[in-house]
C-alpha cells in the first residue's frame, strides 16, 4: 500500500513538472511571437486628398477655417506650437503639424479677394505652396477593434519618458520585471490610505497583462503575469519594452474603437503628435493611465486636471 502511494506521488510530481515545463515553453513562445510582430496589427486607414494652398489659387476662407477645424487646428491670438493658427485681416498665419509631403513650420498666407497672393516661410522666403495634412475619413480595423499609431524612439520626448517612469515605474531600469520594493511601497501606502492609492505592478507586468491576460484581478493571473514579465525581460531590452508599452497601453474608448498607445491618444485628444504636445498635455495623457474613463479630459475634465 505504501509503495502504491509512493509511486502515485512520484507519478503526480513528474506529471506536474512536465506540464509546468510545457506551459513555460508555450508562454515563452507566445511572448516572442507577440512582441516580434503579431502585436502591431495597425488598421488600414483611408485619407482624403490633402488641401493644397498655392499662389494664385482661389480659396474660400470660411471653408478653409472649417477644414482646419476638422484637422483639429486651434484658432489662437498668439501662435506658439504646431496645430495653431490666427487670421488677421487678409493674412492667415498657421503652424503646420507636418506630414509625409510637408514639413512642419510657421507660414503666412496672404489672401486678397479670396485669392492667395503670397505664401511666406517663417524666415520670410516666398514659396509656391503648402499642404495641409490629409484628413482620415475611414479605416478597416482588425477584429479586436484596437487602433494605434506606432511611435519610434525619436518621436518620444525625453520629458515624457521621465514623467511616465516617475508615475508608473520609477525603478524600471533597475528591476528585472518584478519590483519587490515597489510592491512593499505600494502595500504600505495603500494600508495608510485605507484604499488603492498606488499599484505595485511594473511597466513590464502591465505590458504582459495588456498583451496576454484579462484585467480580472486574481492571484492565478498575477502569477502568470509575473512569469510573462520574466520572459519579456529575458528576451528584450529595457528600451524595447518601454517603447512597446508606450505604443500598446490602453488610453481611451471611443464607441467600439479602443484607443491604444500615446501616439494615437495625442492625436485623438489634442489633434497633434506627442512630440508637439506641451508638458501639461503630456502629463494629462499619463494621468489617464490610472483610470481611462475616470480621468478622461472629455468625460471628467476636472478629475483629469486634478490627476
Amino acid at each position: 500500500m505504501k509503495n502504491t502511494i509512493k509511486l502515485f506521488t512520484y507519478f503526480f510530481l513528474i506529471l506536474l513538472i512536465v506540464f509546468s515545463v510545457a506551459y513555460l515553453f508555450l508562454l515563452n513562445s507566445k511572448v516572442i511571437n507577440k512582441l516580434d510582430g503579431a502585436l502591431w496589427t495597425v488598421p488600414a486607414k483611408v485619407y482624403s486628398r490633402p488641401l493644397v494652398l498655392a499662389e494664385e489659387a482661389y480659396v474660400n476662407i470660411r471653408k478653409l477655417i472649417l477644414e482646419l477645424s476638422l484637422l483639429s487646428y486651434e484658432e489662437v491670438n498668439e501662435i506658439q506650437r504646431p496645430g495653431e493658427f490666427e487670421l488677421k485681416e487678409n493674412t492667415l498665419n498657421i503652424f503646420l503639424k507636418g506630414s509625409d509631403n510637408q514639413k512642419a513650420g510657421l507660414f503666412s498666407v496672404n489672401i486678397e479677394r479670396e485669392k492667395i497672393k503670397e505664401i511666406l516661410r517663417e524666415d520670410g522666403i516666398s514659396i509656391d505652396l503648402i499642404r495641409l495634412e490629409p484628413l482620415a475619413i475611414g479605416g478597416m480595423y482588425p477584429s479586436h477593434m484596437q487602433d494605434r499609431l506606432l511611435l519610434n524612439w525619436p518621436q518620444v520626448p525625453e520629458d515624457f519618458i521621465q514623467m511616465l517612469l516617475l508615475v508608473e515605474d520609477r525603478d524600471f531600469f533597475d528591476h528585472r520585471g518584478i519590483c519587490y520594493s515597489c510592491i512593499a511601497r505600494a502595500f504600505i501606502k495603500n494600508t495608510k490610505a485605507l484604499g488603492i492609492e498606488e499599484g505595485g505592478s511594473t511597466i513590464t507586468q502591465q505590458l504582459a497583462k495588456s498583451l496576454f491576460f484579462s484585467p480580472k484581478q486574481t492571484f492565478r493571473r498575477k502569477i502568470k503575469e509575473a512569469l510573462a514579465a520574466f520572459f519579456i525581460e529575458l528576451h528584450y531590452s529595457k528600451e524595447d519594452i518601454l517603447l512597446a508599452y508606450i505604443n500598446d497601453v490602453f488610453i481611451a474608448q471611443s464607441g467600439r474603437r479602443a484607443i491604444h498607445g500615446f501616439g494615437l491618444a495625442s492625436h485623438f485628444f489634442f489633434g497633434s503628435s506627442l512630440e508637439n504636445l506641451s508638458i501639461d498635455q503630456q502629463a494629462l495623457l499619463i494621468g489617464m493611465l490610472k483610470g481611462p474613463s475616470l480621468c478622461s479630459p472629455t468625460r471628467n475634465p476636472l478629475r483629469a486636471k486634478q490627476r
